[in-house]
């Protein structure tokens, strides 16, 4: 049973203005993130003051953000188009599940991407702590108590070394 309009054409059904809306955007979302991924890349590849296995995983977040871009998102809008036109034809068919494939491939990549880099800064952000610590621990001023040798209870000296501390290590 067809959708006749009293004109005789066969009527569109109501959601073919936002398939084409959702197409359009996704043209438009597919040359943006082109142009800002590349950008990321060529600003990734010009700085040298981060840490190069963060950059590496900044990279490789990029990139497939890139694809995303290349692949899925015209993909997308091919199989979209397929759904508009009613055409039953080889080509909208394995536009979709080529686009439904790399779309599951590239978004557990990046998933996985995004976890790989927040590991990455807890990491960092743990050690960097710890260093900070046995760097204050290290530099001791005059005014602070300084630890008691395992001689005596006599004060170890900070400027210079003594027998004890040769004898019985430091502390």
């Amino acid at each position: 049973m067809a959708n006749i309009s009293s004109a005789g054409d066969v009527a569109q059904p109501p959601l073919v203005g936002i398939v084409v809306f959702l197409a359009a955007l996704n043209v438009f979302l597919s040359i943006s993130s082109t142009l800002a991924n590349t950008l990321i890349l060529v600003a990734l590849h010009k700085v040298s003051s981060i840490y190069p296995p963060t950059k590496l995983f900044f990279r490789s977040l990029a990139i497939n953000d890139l694809c995303v871009g290349l692949t899925s998102q015209p993909l997308f809008c091919v199989s979209l188009t397929g759904r508009i036109t009613n055409v039953r034809n080889n080509l909208f068919y394995y536009s979709d599940r080529l686009n439904t494939t790399t779309s599951y491939i590239l978004l557990m990549v990046s998933a996985l991407t995004s976890t790989a880099i927040s590991v990455d800064r807890l990491l960092a952000l743990l050690l960097r702590l710890r260093r900070m610590a046995t760097q204050f621990m290290g530099r001791r001023n005059l005014s602070s108590p300084a630890p008691l040798s395992r001689a005596g209870a006599k004060p170890r000296s900070t400027t210079k070394q003594t027998d004890n501390s040769i004898k019985y290590g430091k502390i």
